[in-house]
């Protein structure tokens, strides 16, 4: 199990589209205009069942259970099927991996999330915010690299992690390795440095640095 983690809009989609998903025209996993991945995604190939989308409702957050627990119950999920014959269907199955809520900024607390404003300081309780619409998802897809044992563990933006702490405390550690994206076009940032320092330094797995967007610099 390969985890890609980094700030947001540092190419993490990208970079696992690039990895698992350059033959179909451009990858799946949703990017840049189509939104970014607000859930956290494995992705993986179980020759048991058909190709599909598994998505965690929210709701399983209340419940006294795991993630691991949680992934051998039918509770709280729902599933999505895949066309693998059709790159553009399977794009837009795949779509609901950057879904995201609508609602007040104190109803979003209650729920868990810590919702920032766009100068990043905390949203005011009346605040319209966005919260992921899904708390957890896995991709079943067959290609070699996935059907040989390597599933790949697709983590949003910090703050999406920060308000699960199940996430950081149940993925990272049982990952074989860490992918931390950084952009070359960003450098290495405070942002940067307060996502190795939160999620990456203290996990286990050996951590490999990528620097994307390297066709931007002159």
């Amino acid at each position: 199990t390969v985890a890609v983690l980094g700030e947001c809009a540092r190419g993490k989609s990208q970079l696992v589209n690039a990895l698992l998903f350059a033959g179909y025209g451009g990858g799946l996993l949703p990017t840049g205009e189509a939104g970014a991945t607000r859930c956290p995604t494995e992705i993986l190939h179980d020759a048991k069942e058909e190709p599909g989308l598994r998505l965690l409702s929210m709701k399983s957050r209340f419940r006294q259970a795991s993630l691991g627990q949680l992934r051998k119950s039918a509770v709280d999920w729902s599933r999505l099927p895949l066309d693998t014959g059709s790159p553009p269907a399977m794009r837009e199955s795949l779509a609901a991996l950057a879904e995201t809520k609508a609602m007040k900024a104190q109803e979003a607390r209650l729920q868990g999330f810590a919702p920032l404003a766009s100068g990043g300081e905390a949203a005011a309780d009346e605040d319209v915010v966005a919260v992921p619409a899904w708390r957890y998802g896995v991709l079943n897809i067959p290609h070699p690299l996935l059907e040989n044992g390597l599933a790949v563990l697709d983590l949003p933006g910090p703050e999406d992690i920060a308000s699960d702490p199940e996430l950081s405390l149940s993925t990272l550690p049982r990952a074989d390795a860490i992918l931390f994206v950084l952009a070359a076009d960003k450098g290495i940032t405070g942002e940067d440095l307060d996502v190795w320092g939160r999620f990456a330094k203290p996990a286990p797995p050996p951590k490999v640095a990528v620097v994307s967007r390297t066709d931007l610099l002159e």
